[in-house]
Formats: C-alpha cells, structure tokens, sequence
C-alpha cells in the first residue's frame, strides 16, 4: 500500500492558496464581501472532506485497506465518493488523495469474481484465521475487523462449482461453509445484484416500469421518500449510480 502521506501533499496547496484569496478579497473591500464568503464555504466544506480521508486514513493503517463496511457513516461516505467518482465528478485532487490510500473504486459489495479481485491464498488464509478464532466460518458479510474477508466469502459462494473441482476441493479442506446460516436482506441483495447487472449491461440503473426489476426499483423509493430505508441499503443502491427520482 502506498504512504497515506502523499494524500495530503494536494491539501497542504490549498491551505496556502486559500489564506491568499482571502487577503486578496479583503484588500477589495465591500467588493470583495462574497469572495469572502465563496471562500470560507468553500474551505469548510474542503475541511469537512479533509476529515473523512484523515478519517479512512486512520482505518487503512489499522485494517490494512481502504474498504470500510457500508453499514458506517465511513462506508457510506466511501460509497458516495465512488459514485462522485464513477460519474465523473469527482476532483482530481480527492481522487489522488485517494488513491494514494489504495482505494478500492469497487464496494465491497461489488465483489463479483473473486478470482481477480483477491489473492486467492491470502484470503484463504484470512478464513482460516477466522475459523480459528469464531470456530465457525460464517463470515458476516460486513466483517468490521476485514470487511474484504466478508466480500470474498459471499462471492466464493455465489461461484460455487465454477470455481473448479482444484478451488472447491481446495475450499472444502480448510472448512469452508457454502451455506450462510445468516439471513440477513436475502431478497434485498438478490434484487440488488440484478439491479447491479442491469447496470453494468445498460450503463444506467433506470429498469423499465412493467418489469419485476422496474417495480422494486419504484418500491425502493417510495420507501426512501418515506423514510423507512434503512441507511445500508441506501448505500448500497448509491453506490452504482441509483437515482431517487425516477
């Protein structure tokens, strides 16, 4: 992982430029009021932003990655820079500042091809250490200690006898459970994941109407508007793209 230190090389710019604007919009006077103000908007809100990457920061040096649980004011904030990031509208400083944390431009959630996204070794060792110390391995999909390990797991299962006869049998000797015992938002997250490959064959999450797909999309929002949503799944669903208005 790279130093988080170089996330903050950009930061330390605007720190000096800011403070220089400023004088400048003193130096004008009454027409100089709302440089001022467009200053100190901005900088707080640059401010606020600066302190959940000193904030992810902290949890990349304790977790060793940058992958907070989506259940967390951290992990929601995460998902929303992704999707800043996926349209488009992201800075380019935020965007090195992250980076240079090893930023992970996929949610946890997204894990679909464990395979390539992890090294297949490590995370098998990851699991025996969890079976070691749980003495099971129902892994929660949200494993605060390594939200990874929770990701990994859900999608082995989901792969199951694709993997191959070698990774099954491999899986089967070190104790791997194909089966949660976790029910937890089962038919949230199976809608979720066509929602998820709908987006990634159109671009877009926008199903149509008279579809099964269409109509939870609409009873997502309703519930939304109500307030009834909870946090997590909201995230999940910002997370690729989704739109409130329809």
């Amino acid at each position: 992982m790279q130093t988080p230190c170089r996330a903050w090389a950009v930061v330390l710019t605007l720190e000096v430029l800011v403070p220089v604007c400023m004088a400048f919009a003193l130096r004008a006077g009454p027409a100089g009021h709302d440089l001022r103000r467009c200053s100190l908007t901005g900088c707080a809100a640059e401010n606020s932003w600066d302190s959940r990457l000193e904030e992810l920061s902290d949890y990349a040096r304790q977790w060793h990655n940058a992958d907070a649980p989506l259940n967390t004011d951290l992990g929601r904030w995460c998902a929303v820079q992704r999707r800043l990031h996926m349209e488009g509208k992201l800075s380019e400083r935020r965007e090195t500042a992250l980076a240079a944390l090893d930023f992970s431009w996929e949610s946890p959630s997204q894990v679909d091809n464990p395979e390539e996204r992890y090294d297949w070794d490590k995370m098998c060792a990851h699991f025996v250490e969890y079976r070691a110390e749980h003495g099971d391995g129902q892994v929660p999909k949200k494993f605060q200690p390594d939200p990874a390990l929770g990701g990994w797991v859900a999608a082995v299962r989901r792969k199951g006898a694709a993997l191959g006869p070698k990774r099954v049998a491999a899986l089967d000797a070190i104790g791997f459970e194909w089966k949660s015992t976790r029910q937890c938002g089962s038919a949230f997250m199976k809608m979720f994941r066509e929602l998820r490959m709908f987006r990634d064959a159109h671009g877009h999450t926008d199903a149509p109407h008279d579809t099964e797909l269409g109509r939870w999309c609409a009873a997502q929002r309703h519930i939304h508007k109500q307030g009834k949503l909870s946090e997590t799944r909201a995230a999940y669903l910002e997370g690729i793209g989704f739109e409130w208005r329809a």
